[in-house]
């Protein structure tokens, strides 16, 4: 007979899907739980087995899941209303995590409402510290920069 901590460190991925990711049509047997008792469960059924063993992860599953789907679907008031009625049930350690999110409600509420993002300029930053690192010593800057230029297609070969 396995133990509950063996079943939640071998299915811990589940716990960790989005709840509109888990598949609730599709039933197969799970390793975890055997042939007779539980003959065949869906992602989602699995799941609720794995957060019956604990109320408070049950509880932390409910709220960072909400959380997420709140980030999802862009939507900063929700967010940080879920985020200021956490409660006092919650784990500790969970809440304290969550919390400090707050500190940083300006960049997030801008995260969530512009959708702007640093991505491309944060990449190009990273080729040309990768090719300076790797081309350390080239001859001429002028390569160097002809090479950069090459990498992000700002110029064409002839």
């Amino acid at each position: 007979k396995r133990s509950q901590a063996a079943k939640l460190k071998s299915n811990w991925r589940y716990i960790l899907k989005k709840r509109a990711n888990l598949d609730v049509t599709e039933y197969k047997s799970w390793r975890s739980f055997r042939q007779p008792k539980f003959p065949l469960l869906t992602e989602e059924m699995m799941v609720d087995r794995l957060l019956a063993f604990s109320p408070k992860l049950k509880l932390g599953y409910q709220y960072v899941h909400d959380l997420l789907e709140a980030f999802d679907n862009k939507d900063p008031d929700t967010f940080f209303e879920i985020l200021k009625t956490l409660p006092d049930t919650l784990d500790e350690v969970l809440k304290e995590k969550l919390q400090n999110l707050i500190n940083y409600e300006e960049g997030i509420r801008n995260a969530l409402i512009y959708p702007y993002s640093n991505g491309k300029i944060e990449a190009k930053n990273t080729h040309i510290k990768t090719l300076k690192r790797v081309s350390y010593g080239f001859r001429s800057f002028v390569n160097m920069k002809l090479r950069l230029f090459l990498m992000n297609g700002l110029i064409e070969s002839k």
